[in-house]
């Protein structure tokens, strides 16, 4: 079963999380952002792919100057099939593709099944010389569970289970890593919940699973509040999260990729919110107040979801996008890197 990011956001959210972090809607714009004076990173960037064809994804890209990409390997079809025609679309058209399992969804992994569900990607990009263009996501999410009543997840928080998900997890990484030696690896993605956190986050076999890594995953999500104008991003959880990675060695010492965040809503504009998704991306300074704390961890992010037929709104930029103009006039003239990304 999947569970509702926008359920998921609105619970992480609490009571208090409209007092922090709020920034206006109608705070950047093309002309103020032009004319302000900003301290920028360049971060690799794209979406999530759910559903749509080659133009609708072609046409994202171009409007937002995209180099990467997420699939997944069971549902956002026709990739499902993994028909090379598409899996070869795919790698000429993404200088950076993430491939997540299946196996793993909010749950242990098999190892097996991962490698067959990759494996496909591995060669034809391998075929092209582009092994390591990839991104393979190992699993998503192990902190909660599937259940079948209201919220319809349960938290993860005990020793033995984060124990068995983590000798999954290293079992996985191992096999991938001796299989497809030239992709990288990204993993530990927790879903965006204070509770619970420093349980896995300070767990010993949680570090060392994570650890057979090239990049530790993020997932964060924001809220739009139509009737006072705001966006929140800084909502408790992202500041706590990002403040604990940065005092523990395992963490602060790995690149970071954000393998989804988005805003929760469809009363936004898709235009409005990729500039909100640019802004959190690339800034340094300024607002919103949790990117001044990415530093040069913050390899880059892919935002959750560019869905065609906007079945949701969530989190969707498509199809009027929007982004292009805040990449085209603010991100590319005014972006100094330094970070080597």
């Amino acid at each position: 079963m999947e569970i509702s990011r926008r359920s998921l956001g609105r619970l992480a959210l609490g009571a208090g999380a409209t007092a922090a972090g709020l920034v206006g809607v109608s705070a950047y714009t093309e002309e103020s952002a032009k004319a302000a004076t900003l301290q920028l990173k360049y971060r690799h960037h794209g979406f999530v792919f759910t559903s749509g064809g080659t133009n609708d994804i072609v046409t994202a890209r171009n409007r937002a100057g995209h180099d990467m990409i997420k699939v997944v390997t069971a549902w956002g079809l026709p990739w499902t099939a993994n028909n090379n025609q598409y899996i070869n679309f795919i790698r000429d058209n993404f200088t950076h593709v993430i491939v997540r399992t299946a196996t793993g969804d909010q749950g242990p992994l098999d190892a097996n099944t991962a490698a067959n569900e990759l494996a496909p990607w591995y060669w034809a990009f391998e075929a092209a010389g582009k092994g390591g263009n990839l991104i393979f996501e190992i699993g998503n999410e192990p902190n909660i569970r599937p259940t079948s009543t209201p919220p319809y997840f349960r938290l993860v928080t005990s020793a033995t289970e984060i124990q068995q998900w983590s000798a999954s997890f290293k079992a996985t990484a191992g096999k991938l890593r001796d299989a497809f030696p030239h992709a990288r690896r990204v993993g530990g993605a927790l879903a965006p919940w204070t509770d619970g956190y420093t349980t896995w986050l300070n767990n010993t076999d949680y570090k060392a699973a994570v650890g057979l890594c090239h990049f530790f995953g993020l997932h964060f999500f924001g809220d739009y509040y139509p009737n006072l104008g705001y966006v929140s991003w800084d909502n408790g959880w992202l500041n706590y999260m990002i403040g604990t990675l940065r005092g523990n060695a395992a963490y602060n010492g790995k690149k970071w990729l954000a393998t989804e965040f988005g805003l929760n809503s469809n009363a936004m504009r898709g235009r409005d919110k990729g500039w909100h998704y640019a802004d959190m991306m690339h800034h340094n300074s300024g607002p919103p107040a949790t990117a001044n704390k990415w530093g040069c961890n913050l390899w880059g992010g892919v935002y959750y979801h560019m869905d065609q037929g906007n079945t949701n709104g969530y989190g969707n930029v498509y199809p009027d996008g929007g982004d292009s103009n805040y990449y085209n006039y603010v991100i590319r003239p005014h972006t100094t890197d330094g970070c080597g990304n």
